[in-house]
């Protein structure tokens, strides 16, 4: 069993200028984002949780689409589960794992033996995933006219249950056409009670600012914070296309669940950037976002107060590690996967 310290730290401040819901065109300060990111400084442990602390449930560089498991008392320092072994050997997927209304934790797989649609996984404690129902890719992720989803992980789903409504949204993203066409995505959501019904399925953004109007976008997951529905998002645009924001991790937010959200913020990560997750920081007072600086490892990035401005990057260059979810858990959470998993404490000479 493995128990990862991580040296290498980043501690940065990128400036983003605050951004109102405006047609205005934005400035792009790219060129001090990608020069930021090169001051590295030594880093400090972070302030552990209280109570229990981080499961990052993650694919790996060499098992893309498998369920891997690391647990943290800080967001810093990482030990692996289950000795490095895959959790469920039936999961396949970009993992985004969520509780819901009956206090169980959900995700989507892709697909799984015997089954062409999304399968619906739930579970009490982390420990024990059981297929709960298929979602229909027909019905769901390429049931908008033109628009389809990848055939195996049906455009990486991403799930949030909305208290206030009482309902779920399912995000993915999906090609304009049939071939698979990363120049062409758009994130898409269906709103469902009981994943036996569903909405039509629509379009999450629409930018009106003239640089963001054609953005083309991948990894979208949305959470409640301080009483704002916060979408982050990878802008999948290519280098090419003069977009000055390519391949960055961007957020935006809207005071209803399914909008209309606000012009998309400067980047938080540098270029080459995706698969984004969020958690509470520990003390309670500030935010982190982990994203993949494909495909070789995540960093973190943090602020005090959620916000499009003040994100600043600091440890976790964490290697082999890809497409993965950070979730809070309690303290009878960790032990139970520490119980489940390992590692075993060392005997004493």
């Amino acid at each position: 069993m493995k128990s990862h310290g991580y040296i290498l730290a980043i501690s940065l401040l990128i400036g983003l200028p605050c951004i109102a819901c405006s047609p205005e065109k934005i400035e792009r300060d790219i060129d001090k984002v990608e020069d930021d990111y090169n001051n590295y400084e030594t880093p400090e442990t972070g302030t552990s949780y209280k109570d229990g602390g981080l499961l990052f449930a993650h694919m790996t560089a060499k098992d893309y689409g498998r369920l891997y498991y690391d647990i943290s008392k800080d967001g810093i320092v990482w030990t692996s589960l289950n000795d490095g072994k895959k959790i469920n050997t039936r999961y396949l997927g970009h993992p985004d794992i969520v509780k819901g209304p009956d206090d169980m934790y959900y995700m989507i797989s892709g697909i799984t033996p015997g089954c062409s649609d999304a399968t619906l996984f739930v579970s009490s404690d982390l420990v024990t995933w059981r297929s709960k129902t298929t979602i229909s890719k027909s019905r769901v992720f390429n049931a908008m006219a033109g628009y389809t989803a990848d055939p195996t992980y049906f455009g990486a789903p991403k799930l949030f249950y909305d208290e206030d409504s009482e309902q779920w949204i399912i995000t993915w993203h999906a090609t304009h056409g049939t071939e698979q066409d990363f120049t062409k995505m758009k994130t898409l959501y269906v709103l469902t009670t009981d994943f036996k019904t569903f909405t039509k399925p629509d379009f999450l953004f629409d930018f009106k600012a003239g640089e963001d109007r054609d953005i083309v976008t991948i990894d979208a997951i949305i959470r409640k914070i301080d009483g704002k529905y916060w979408v982050v998002f990878k802008d999948e645009r290519e280098e090419n296309t003069g977009a000055e924001t390519f391949k960055t991790v961007r957020l935006s937010y809207a005071d209803e669940l399914t909008g209309p959200y606000t012009v998309a913020s400067d980047p938080i990560t540098p270029h080459w950037f995706e698969a984004p997750t969020i958690a509470p920081a520990p003390d309670g007072k500030g935010w982190y976002i982990w994203a993949e600086n494909y495909p070789k490892a995540y960093y973190r990035f943090e602020v005090g107060k959620m916000s499009f401005e003040g994100w600043k990057q600091s440890p976790l260059p964490y290697t082999g590690t890809r497409h993965g979810c950070v979730v809070r858990i309690n303290q009878e959470e960790y032990d139970t996967l520490l119980e489940a998993f390992g590692p075993e404490e060392e005997e004493e000479n």
